[in-house]
């Protein structure tokens, strides 16, 4: 339709498209930008309203569980998803892609989650299983940020 010479368009769209991560200011997928940007937040958030292994959920997050060498934050969906700010379905699978390739979280069973029954928790148990150490280490954040604020329970008589 146009006077240009064949290839021309092509030839365009191909510069276009190679200049386009330099006007961004990165090659990297700014999903997983965010996720980093958001993962201090998140972890504030997750830190104070995790229970030790046992005790029934009701308005908290998770569980926070010492595995061997490691300690693993098991968050349910709805946790997973306030803390990273996560609004859509897709948002979620791709956090949880990007942080397991990390190595900042875990999952089993071929899904985004990771199942193990926990007494207290949720039918099915399903969560999302959290390295927090694993993110304070990468990302040079404060370690306090992996170190959970457990509720007061006060002493049994």
């Amino acid at each position: 339709m146009l006077p240009w010479p064949t290839g021309t368009a092509e030839e365009a769209a191909q510069i276009a498209f190679e200049a386009w991560p330099d006007t961004r200011g990165s090659n990297v997928d700014s999903e997983d930008k965010k996720i980093e940007k958001h993962l201090p937040i998140a972890l504030k958030r997750w830190r104070k309203k995790l229970l030790p292994e046992g005790r029934p959920l009701q308005d908290q997050y998770g569980y926070i569980i010492q595995e061997k060498n490691i300690q693993a934050w098991y968050l349910t969906r709805d946790a997973f998803k306030e803390g990273l700010e996560l609004n859509f379905k897709n948002q979620v699978s791709q956090s949880v892609q990007y942080m397991a390739s990390q190595g900042w979280m875990e999952t089993s069973e071929g899904r985004d989650t990771f199942k193990r029954v926990i007494p207290g928790g949720p039918a099915g148990g399903r969560y999302f299983k959290v390295l927090p150490h694993n993110i304070v280490s990468d990302l040079a954040l404060d370690e306090i940020l992996s170190q959970p604020i457990l509720p007061n329970y006060g002493h049994d008589s």
